[in-house]
């Protein structure tokens, strides 16, 4: 594969708002549910 087909292959269209935007399961009603858990302590 030369590097021009790679460059256009790879490149991205679009940023991240217009790829859920555009998603079949926009208006499927799916919820996600947070866990409410506090976070754990971590020695440093």
């Amino acid at each position: 594969m030369s590097a021009e087909e790679w460059e256009r292959k790879s490149k991205r269209t679009g940023n991240l708002a217009e790829f859920f935007a555009g998603s079949p399961l926009r208006d499927a009603g799916i919820e996600v549910k947070r866990r409410k858990d506090r976070p754990r302590k971590a020695s440093l």
